[in-house]
């Protein structure tokens, strides 16, 4: 039932975030400056967490390069990028990766 329910939000964020791309080496996305540290996390539609980076105060943005936490570039594929402070949601996306 939760793969089910996050299958569902996925295509719903899908649609629903502020971009929807392939990702390229200049693509970011961005937000209010952080008014404390925070933190990106980019998950696969398995709800793997593929990267996870922390974010410094007043960071106004985040930039993935379709790499792992290892280096290793990631499959073709939805991820969903999401930046959280104190475990609220401020900012996310979902990237296309397309080789």
């Amino acid at each position: 039932m939760k793969n089910y329910l996050f299958s569902i939000l996925t295509m719903l964020l899908a649609f629903s975030c502020d971009t929807q791309e392939s990702f390229t080496a200049s693509d970011e996305l961005t937000f209010s400056p952080l008014k404390k540290p925070g933190l990106a996390t980019v998950t696969n539609t398995y709800q793997t967490n593929v990267r996870t980076d922390t974010l410094g105060l007043g960071r106004p943005s985040y930039y993935w390069n379709g790499e792992t936490n290892a280096g290793i570039q990631v499959a073709n594929g939805l991820y969903l990028i999401t930046i959280t402070v104190d475990d609220e949601v401020i900012a996310s996306t979902a990237a296309i990766i397309k080789r």
